[in-house]
């Protein structure tokens, strides 16, 4: 058997990770589980699943994070490549130009990091609710 309160020194109680444990260790009690004033007894087993899983929310909402903003700047890089650079555009006489190969290739690349991008978010999304259940 283990005291929840124990973990208060490893934990930070304003933070999402100890809200996660928490409602992770309350909602496994089983129903032999007692409830005092001050702190839950539940078995040990119980305990390190909970805190499995609570670190496993953890790291998959981070994931889902950092997949989030990879795919903001992959846009924002797409949205701000739309301008040629110099050297992008080739004379075609009567001063005209047209768009050169250099600027179709730069403008894939953009196109296929956005599309790495939210695939990867998606991954991410598939794993955080795999994990939680």
């Amino acid at each position: 058997m283990a005291r929840i309160m124990t973990l208060n020194a490893k934990w930070n109680p304003a933070g999402a990770g100890f809200r996660a444990l928490l409602m992770a260790v309350v909602l496994s009690l089983p129903a032999s589980a007692s409830l005092a004033a001050d702190f839950f007894t539940i078995p040990m087993p119980q305990l390190r699943d909970a805190l499995t899983l609570s670190q496993g929310i953890d790291e998959a909402a981070a994931e889902v994070a950092a997949a989030e903003n990879a795919l903001a700047d992959a846009r924002r890089r797409l949205a701000e490549g739309e301008e040629p650079l110099p050297g992008e555009r080739s004379g075609i006489g009567g001063g005209r130009s047209r768009l050169n190969e250099a600027y179709a290739q730069r403008q894939a690349t953009l196109k296929r990091a956005v599309e790495a991008a939210e695939k990867r978010l998606q991954q991410a999304y598939e794993r955080r609710n795999a994990v939680r259940g």
